[in-house]
């Protein structure tokens, strides 16, 4: 198991600190940095200026006041960019200081941290460095978050309920969604951030009520089925793919009344054994008998 040093805030993080606590401005985070340089632990790292032997770069995830005096920052650690494993014995905290990124705090392994290559084995860190500073609930972070959309444990957990399970009916900001259209209500599968993936789920749900909102009438006409057993019926239904799973029934004309038309029509429909959806049409199949009229089909669902 990893074990690091007490974290070492520099001569330069504790200038740019005070510069922030003194103009009220922010200290722009911008990332944690891996390397894999020696150290003994009796180095005077307060004048350290960079990592002995950088390897990789990762952004900030997450900046949290702990107490008074303790700040936490967190990162994700993975191998996606790393072509050779390597033991990590030195984690960097970067900020923006006059236009260039400057190490303001370090930590250095007693045990460290292997990490492999990604051809050999996925792997990642969930990351927190603790710095003390004095002051701390004072100074003003600020940092980039990745791509996607993130939660903090705090914000999910008051989400849900930890006994019940039972999520809040929490009200998202617009900035949870983004304007997206599904035609397939395959395409949610596709999405891999959590922004992309509510909203899919918000439009195809749009899609679904749509689709089952609206009814085509299609004619299932008698003399149009194939002659021999199975019987079968080509419909035209543009638009259909197939992977649909239509729901059809059987309409009535308005003004149709007369008992003995009805039972007809009840009896052709009756003949439908299957329908098989396919890219812009569908096949009625009749196993047992021919249908003798034409019938008015609805279809929803496609």
């Amino acid at each position: 198991m990893a074990n690091f040093r007490k974290t070492v805030v520099t001569n330069t993080g504790i200038s740019a600190i005070n510069n922030a606590l003194a103009s009220k401005q922010f200290l722009k985070l911008q990332s944690i940095k891996a390397g894999n340089g020696a150290y003994t632990g009796t180095e005077n790292l307060d004048n350290a200026t960079g990592l002995k032997s950088f390897k990789n770069s990762f952004p900030i995830k997450n900046v949290k006041l702990v107490d008074d005096t303790t700040v936490k920052i967190q990162t994700l650690i993975t191998n996606d960019d790393i072509t050779v494993g390597y033991d990590i014995t030195e984690y960097g905290v970067y900020a923006e200081i006059d236009g260039s990124e400057k190490l303001i705090a370090i930590a250095t392994a007693i045990n460290a941290d292997f990490i492999p290559s990604k051809a050999s084995s996925p792997a990642s860190i969930l990351l927190e460095m603790y710095l003390k500073v004095s002051r701390a609930s004072e100074i003003r972070f600020s940092y980039n978050v990745p791509e996607g959309v993130y939660a903090t444990t705090q914000q999910i957990e008051g989400f849900i309920d930890k006994d019940s399970g039972v999520i809040a009916e929490a009200v998202l900001s617009d900035g949870w969604l983004e304007n997206t259209t599904i035609t397939d209500i395959t395409e949610i599968g596709a999405k891999r951030t959590i922004k992309s993936a509510l909203s899919a789920l918000v439009a195809g749900l749009k899609f679904v009520v749509n689709m089952l909102s609206k009814t085509t009438e299609v004619w299932m006409r008698a003399n149009a089925f194939t002659q021999t057993a199975p019987y079968t019926l080509r419909i035209e239904m543009p638009g259909m793919k197939s992977t649909d799973t239509p729901i059809v029934s059987h309409l009535i004309n308005n003004g149709t009344t007369e008992a003995n038309t009805i039972k007809r029509l009840w009896k052709s429909y009756d003949c439908i054994d299957r329908i098989d959806t396919y890219d812009g049409y569908m096949i009625v199949s009749c196993f047992r008998k021919r249908p003798e009229v034409d019938v008015l089909l609805g279809v929803k669902g496609r």
